[in-house]
Parts: structure tokens; C-alpha cells; sequence
């Protein structure tokens, strides 16, 4: 919060860059280093029984959803972000360019969770060790699994990983929430949302951002005080699942705003992708609802 009350978008996108970069090559090296470390004969890539009447089955794929490769709320927060770079830059992308800086970032996002994946393949699975109690135990705990398997000097390596991971989540976050709550309020507001914020705009988005930082503080010190694992996990899960069922509407909306008459014919999408885009709103509303009716039974 302090990054961006200083350095307003301007820094947010700078510090955003670097951080990506270390985090990208940190760990693509860490997975290449550990790729022959993965027991693949050990490994099923299915998962035993019925997977779709196990409760924590269910619970698992709802949650690895909800953030796969990323929420699906990251589309407006880029729009909104690409807006800002044209007024900070005064250099205005055109299509072409902006598709290709949103599937460099949604691809990267792609592949650096395959990264994840491979890495707790690498040195999480079949350790039979029990995981620390609270968020810092754990943290610590996943960074000695990385050096009991590359050694003492990987330390730097998957700490840097750790930290750039969780700190441009936090930065993005805490930037693209107010920004879109200002927005929102805006478009309300104004039947034409004006290209620049204005005064009410720019109070919105300041009156959110602490509302924002002082709320997950509290959240965090109630949830986690105790130091429970199985909170410190609740708490992730709840994020995930929260962000799963709220993906059909937010698909639909990304579907709305991309082919309302806003945006010129030519710049919609094909029939191909129009058809993939009903077909991805269709399989995760039927997902949330059978999540739901599952959840309704079983209490």
C-alpha cells in the first residue's frame, strides 16, 4: 500500500516487471533442477476410486479451479491496468498489442503453475512429513524440502521464488481490487466512464486500498492467531472456492463486455472462440451448480 500511495501505477508497473522476471527464472530453474528427482513410477495421474463422490476429491478440484492457472477476475484488473499504462506512457496499444500482453501474461501464469505442480511433485510427494502448524512453520518447512534435495546452496533460490511469488501477488492485488471497485462505481456513476479518473474516482480508489490492507490484516490475525493448519488451509480454500463459484457470472460478463456494441465488429471474436466462450461459461456454471448440490447434501 505504501508502493503505490508513493509511487501511484508508475512504480506498481516497474517493481510488477522485475518481480516477474526473478520469480520466471527462479523458478523454471528450480524445476529443471529437480525434474530427476520426481518418482515417476510412484506417481498416479488419476486419482484412485470414484473421484467424483469423494468429498475431498471434490473440495480439491473445486479449489485447484477456482485459481488455475489464475482467477478469472485477472482479465478486468488487466484491462483496467493497460488503461493506465496508455495514460501513464500517453502511447495508446493497439489490438494486436494488447491481446499479445495479456496471453504473454496468462500463458506465463499457464506455465509457471505447471512449474508449481512439478515442484511439489518433486519434493512433497511421498515425503511423508507432516506439515508445520500456521502460514511461517509451513513456509520454512517447504523451503528446507527444496534444499534437502538440491542442497544448502538452493536456499537463496526457492527463497527468492517464495518471496517474489507472494509479494506481486499482494502488490497486484492490492492495486487491481480498488482500481476495479473504483471503476465499478464509476460505471454506475456515468453512462460513459470518461478515459481518465476523476476526482470522486481517485477518492474511491484511496478510501478502498487502506479499507483493503487494514481488512486482510484483521482476517489474517483472527484466522491465523492460533496457529492451526487446518485454518491456515480453510483460509486458502475459501479464497479458491469463493473465486470458483463466482467464475460463471464474471465468464459471462468478460463475454458481455467483449461482444456488446462497444467494441467495433471487427475487433469481436470469431465464431470459433465465441462458441469456446458459451461453452466455458456452460461447464463452469454446471460445475458450481453441481458443487452446490453436492455441498447441500452432504449437510
Amino acid at each position: 500500500a505504501g508502493l503505490l500511495v508513493v509511487g501511484h501505477y508508475r512504480w506498481l508497473d516497474k517493481i510488477v516487471k522485475v518481480v516477474v522476471v526473478v520469480l520466471t527464472l527462479s523458478t523454471f530453474a528450480a524445476t529443471i533442477l529437480l525434474l530427476p528427482k520426481i518418482r515417476w513410477g510412484a506417481m498416479s495421474f488419476w486419482p484412485a476410486g470414484d473421484l467424483f463422490s469423494n468429498a475431498t476429491s471434490i473440495a480439491f478440484m473445486v479449489a485447484l479451479v477456482g485459481w488455475m492457472p489464475s482467477a478469472f477476475d485477472i482479465s478486468v484488473w488487466h484491462s483496467l491496468w493497460t488503461l493506465a499504462r496508455r495514460r501513464e506512457t500517453k502511447y495508446a496499444p493497439s489490438v494486436r498489442e494488447s491481446l499479445m500482453d495479456f496471453n504473454i501474461g496468462y500463458l506465463g501464469t499457464a506455465f509457471l503453475a505447471l512449474c508449481f505442480l512439478t515442484l511439489g511433485a518433486a519434493v512433497m510427494y511421498g515425503s511423508g512429513k507432516e506439515f508445520a502448524p500456521g502460514a511461517a512453520g509451513f513456509a520454512r518447512q517447504i523451503v528446507a524440502l527444496y534444499t534437502e534435495n538440491l542442497g544448502a546452496w538452493s536456499e537463496p533460490l526457492i527463497g527468492m521464488a517464495a518471496l517474489t511469488v507472494m509479494f506481486s501477488t499482494t502488490l497486484t492485488v492490492v492495486d487491481g481490487l480498488p482500481r476495479a471497485v473504483s471503476g465499478l462505481i464509476a460505471r454506475f456513476r456515468e453512462a460513459e466512464v470518461p478515459d481518465a479518473p476523476t476526482a470522486i474516482d481517485r477518492r474511491v480508489y484511496w478510501s478502498s486500498l487502506p479499507i483493503l490492507a487494514i481488512g486482510s490484516m484483521l482476517i489474517l490475525y483472527l484466522g491465523l492467531a492460533r496457529g492451526d493448519t487446518a485454518t491456515f488451509r480453510g483460509l486458502v480454500d475459501l479464497a479458491t472456492t469463493l473465486s470458483f463459484l463466482t467464475a460463471p457470472a464474471l465468464a459471462w460478463l468478460n463475454h458481455r463486455a467483449i461482444t456488446g456494441a462497444e467494441v467495433p465488429a471487427e475487433y469481436r471474436p470469431g465464431r470459433a472462440l465465441y462458441a469456446w466462450s458459451w461453452a466455458g461459461i456452460a461447464f463452469s456454471l454446471l460445475f458450481a451448480v453441481w458443487f452446490l448440490a453436492q455441498f447441500l447434501q452432504r449437510q
